[in-house]
């Protein structure tokens, strides 16, 4: 049985040998060949850099300032149209001459309160 297994270790080793006859593997070729074109892309860019005047990125003015404690107040003005969800129809009971108007314009009202 000793002679057995050498002669299929012996057949294994040969295999494997013949296997590697010493040219490199496609993925070797494939990763060389990236590493070249890598490399190109970067001459490449580089040599874009030196030429390209429109894109290059200006830089920002900056100012600092120091932070004081006070008051802060800021207004601003808007224009808009009011519109109310409810009408009121006011008529009078009886004809009368008004004499005093006890509400203003704009005030807020419940019924039965008195208004004129």
């Amino acid at each position: 049985m000793m002679i057995m297994d050498r002669i299929k270790y012996l057949l294994f080793l040969l295999a494997v040998l013949a296997s590697c006859n010493g040219e490199k593997s496609d993925l070797d070729v494939l990763l060389a060949r990236r590493d070249e074109l890598k490399k190109e892309l970067n001459e490449i860019e580089a040599q874009i850099r030196k030429i390209d005047t429109l894109h290059t990125v200006l830089p920002v003015p900056v100012s600092v300032d120091t932070v004081k404690h006070g008051i802060f107040s800021h207004y601003i003005e808007i224009q808009g149209v009011v519109e109310a969800d409810r009408q009121v129809n006011i008529s009078a009971e009886i004809p009368a001459v008004i004499k005093k108007i006890h509400v203003r314009e704009g005030q807020m009202v419940k019924a039965g309160t008195l208004m004129v």
